[in-house]
């Protein structure tokens, strides 16, 4: 930590404080192994005046990619200290270490208004261009066009007013002159919008059931939408009947409605287009070797999906059920998880978590402090959200508790997507290069 503070005076991003205000310091570890830096201010959240600057709305900015050929995508590197601190500010966002109390000069993580502020920076920086030549989500910005001639004008217009702007880019992040993208959930394409294979890979990537417990949790989340899937019953029978057999035996007729199941999972009226006018809730579960989470929406009076996630915990983190709090870690890192992944339809609007954990209620609260240092870390990642977390019991939540119990494939074969320009002349691709070229010295982090 010392080295960490040492580092923000040396870069002018914070200075020794006297200001009456103060928030506790916790250090998260981030996958790579890496420290980020955070500081908990929650109470500071619930007395500050919220900015109520709009977000663009997903399906807004999809639309305006529908007829483009051409695409290339940037992040904006360390985004939140590009904004200074107002002066009569500052104050406000003093911490307190065993090092002393400090305060910040730019714009800390965590603070409930830093998403509205870097949006309308990050929009004000390039207003010439948004919604006519390029758009912004926050850190994000695509550039896109019809034609090569105007992506590439189009490009070096965005890379001059981010360079003016001082700001940097994280170039492992940024694709360049690409006919298919990554954006906001949804792969851009000029055959227009597809959807994320990410929002379904879980359920498909389901393999064949092992045990009756395997069994019992697919029809579980099958189930749980069986008034959308017509003949649910007959479809479901060979597997049913795996559930009361006096030997276990996976037959093709169970492996056929194991693969009519999964497609109909992913597929209308279950997976539904998300209605930003409406309010998301996440069904969360986790059990000793997964999480599981799905996204969704109350569309015409029924629970519609907007999308599903699960993920194997590695050899570490199925170490943490020996745990004192065991449980509640990987339960909290299921939410914590399913937030990141659901992101840009939770940002900026309230939502609901339902877990069958009731521990977790009392340790998102504002104000509550667990002595768990992971469970304590997590609780401040995710304070900039306006959510709630709702207890209910691991029946009612069916759908997720399945994604987290069953098995699946150790890899998927990647999506062919066309990621580069065949052009009939060299001179064309030469420009591309020159273009990345600028952005990778001028705009890349010293």
């Amino acid at each position: 930590m010392e080295a960490e503070i040492q580092q923000y005076l040396d870069l002018g991003l914070i200075r020794p404080s006297t200001s009456p205000w103060e928030s506790p310091v916790l250090m998260i570890r981030k996958p790579d192994g890496s420290i980020r830096f955070c500081i908990d201010y929650r109470k500071l959240n619930d007395v500050t005046i919220k900015d109520r600057y709009p977000m663009p709305r997903v399906d807004d900015l999809l639309d305006v990619l529908g007829k483009s050929k051409y695409f290339s995508t940037m992040h904006v590197a360390s985004g939140y200290w590009n904004v200074r601190m107002e002066e009569k500010s500052i104050e406000k966002t003093a911490f307190i270490c065993k090092f002393g109390l400090y305060e910040w000069l730019v714009m800390p993580f965590g603070l409930c208004n830093a998403v509205p502020q870097f949006e309308r920076l990050m929009e004000d920086v390039l207003r010439d261009q948004v919604w006519k030549s390029c758009l912004v989500y926050l850190d994000d910005v695509i550039v896109f066009s019809q034609d090569f001639a105007t992506h590439i004008s189009r490009l070096r217009e965005v890379l001059s007013c981010l360079l003016a702007a001082s700001f940097k880019l994280k170039m492992s992040k940024c694709k360049w002159g690409k006919t298919s993208v990554a954006f906001l959930g949804h792969i851009v394409t000029p055959a227009g919008i597809l959807p994320n294979p990410e929002k379904v890979k879980s359920v498909l990537k389901i393999r064949p059931l092992r045990n009756v417990a395997e069994v019992r949790a697919f029809l579980g989340l099958a189930g749980y939408f069986r008034r959308f899937i017509k003949g649910f019953a007959a479809i479901s029978r060979p597997l049913e009947k795996l559930k009361t057999a006096e030997v276990f035996q996976w037959t093709h007729e169970c492996d056929e409605a194991l693969n009519i199941l999964k497609r109909k999972l992913v597929s209308p009226p279950i997976l539904a287009y998300p209605d930003f006018d409406k309010p998301f809730f996440i069904l969360v579960d986790a059990c000793p070797v997964a999480v599981g989470a799905v996204l969704m929406q109350r569309q015409d009076n029924r629970d519609r999906v907007i999308a599903y996630t699960s993920q194997a915990l590695d050899a570490t983190q199925q170490k943490w059920i020996h745990k004192k709090d065991g449980i509640s870690e990987i339960e909290c890192y299921g939410i914590v998880r399913a937030t990141k992944k659901f992101r840009p339809y939770i940002d900026r609007r309230p939502f609901t978590i339902y877990t069958d954990h009731s521990a977790l209620v009392w340790l998102c609260k504002t104000g509550s402090h667990s002595s768990n240092g992971k469970l304590a870390r997590w609780a401040v990642h995710l304070q900039s959200l306006d959510f709630t977390v709702v207890h209910r019991p691991g029946s009612q939540i069916g759908c997720a508790d399945g994604l987290s119990r069953l098995p699946t494939e150790a890899s998927l074969e990647p999506i062919q997507t066309s990621d580069s320009y065949r052009y009939d002349g060299q001179h064309e691709e030469w420009v591309l290069q020159d273009t990345v070229f600028i952005a990778a010295t001028s705009l890349q982090p010293k």
